[in-house]
């Protein structure tokens, strides 16, 4: 099974769009690209007025989680369109940061997976939440799915199911807008989607984000983010030395 990745990117982000594509190209996946939305688009693209509120508490950056979460939905309508995926059921949503160290058997992943999921979220940027959930759920109680619950942050690489993203887009954008005034949540990207949609969450990381890449809406959490990498890529270290995720396996050069 080969599915197809729509990957989000603003025009202005040169450095993260050569870093996907060279990524995409030397592994040989199906991808495309999807051009960002930006506050800049508002005007034209968003229902909602300002000033904008994400809910969040104390956020400062509410434009750019309009313009995130925006983004997705346009994404997920981007794989209902394609002409090329119309056979698939499944396709993945990517931001631009994401590397992926591995070939993921999505063929078996999906198999495995709980049979009335929406959502996959395959990277989860708490380090300690990533060690508890390998450590303690997958490698000691072989559990490899849970249901997706708040504070399982990270909106980086998720699989959809197309039912998941009929109901994303029927509900978010409207008469040619994105309009998240129906959104019970917090309008972030992965609380607003993964609430939404029928979510679950790999108990072991399939990607991480490169710090190198720094970050477009959060700059102040790269600290953070930095500490969750580590513990991630120790956690696919452990994984790739004793082959403990079979739905992984290294790349051939």
């Amino acid at each position: 099974m080969s599915l197809i990745h729509y990957w989000i990117n603003l025009d202005r982000s040169d450095k993260r769009r050569i870093f996907m594509e060279n990524q995409f190209n030397s592994r040989g996946i199906k991808n495309q690209r999807v051009v960002a939305i930006s506050p800049d688009d508002f005007d034209d693209l968003l229902e909602n007025k300002r000033p904008l509120t994400c809910k969040h508490p104390g956020c400062v950056n509410c434009e750019y989680e309009f313009a995130c979460i925006s983004s997705h939905i346009k994404a997920m309508k981007a794989g209902l369109e394609d002409e090329k995926n119309r056979a698939n059921e499944w396709f993945v949503i990517m931001e631009d940061d994401m590397f992926l160290p591995f070939n993921i058997n999505y063929e078996e992943l999906i198999k495995d997976a709980p049979k009335d999921f929406e959502i996959l979220q395959m990277c989860i940027s708490y380090g300690n939440t990533v060690n508890i959930l390998y450590n303690e759920l997958f490698l000691k109680n072989n559990e490899s799915f849970i249901k997706w619950r708040y504070l399982l942050p990270c909106a980086g690489m998720y699989i959809i199911s197309r039912k998941g993203a009929e109901k994303l887009v029927n509900k978010f954008y409207i008469n040619g807008k994105y309009d998240f005034s129906s959104c019970e949540y917090q309008i972030v990207a992965d609380v607003a989607i993964y609430s939404t949609a029928n979510s679950f969450a790999t108990t072991f990381p399939c990607s991480y984000p490169n710090i190198e890449m720094g970050s477009e809406i959060h700059p102040h959490h790269l600290e953070a983010h930095n500490s969750a990498i580590i513990d991630i890529k120790a956690v696919l270290n452990h994984a790739a030395t004793y082959k403990t995720i079979k739905y992984l396996s290294m790349y051939q050069d």
